[in-house]
């Protein structure tokens, strides 16, 4: 029951027009696939990237992934890019008044050495104006911008909700 919940939150979360300022697309840093699906970058590694598949009624999508900081530094995730909808903005959910609200945030903060989950009812990458749906087995590429180092950039795979463990 509670999958179901959450699946119909999404799917109405999605759904809802979002307005805000576009982000400019970002210089672009080769990765490096390990052959697990792990993709290490710079000082990053990330690992099991996806995004939910869609329909043609969703507007909106979402990403999630494991980031590791594998830099001696403390580092921001400050914008996000991808080519597969108008607009990508970093979120969270919150609580406010005893409702989760979905909330845009400025940046993620990346302490040296620790790592980062975006996941859903928490931080995520909204991809918002879906130029097309996002079909399962499919991938598209994922940049992020950050505050002291170069952009990296790496492959979302698309998924249905129930692939997700």
């Amino acid at each position: 029951m509670r999958n179901l919940l959450f699946l119909t939150l999404c799917s109405f979360v999605f759904m809802v027009p979002q307005y805000a300022q576009a982000i400019s697309p970002l210089a672009v840093l080769a990765d490096e696939d390990d052959g697990d699906g792990d993709q290490k970058a710079d000082a990053y590694s990330i690992a099991d990237a996806y995004a939910y598949a869609t329909t043609s009624v969703q507007t909106n999508g979402a990403v999630f992934f494991e980031l590791s900081n594998i830099n001696a530094q403390d580092d921001r995730i400050v914008s996000a890019h991808a080519d597969v909808s108008e607009k990508v903005e970093l979120h969270t959910h919150e609580m406010d008044g005893g409702i989760m609200m979905m909330r845009e945030v400025e940046a993620y903060e990346l302490p040296a050495g620790q790592g980062l989950s975006l996941e859903p009812m928490g931080y995520h990458i909204m991809l918002i104006g879906l130029k097309a749906p996002l079909k399962a087995g499919e991938s598209f590429p994922l940049t992020l911008g950050f505050e002291k180092h170069q952009s990296i950039t790496f492959k979302v795979q698309i998924k249905n909700p129930g692939d997700v463990h």
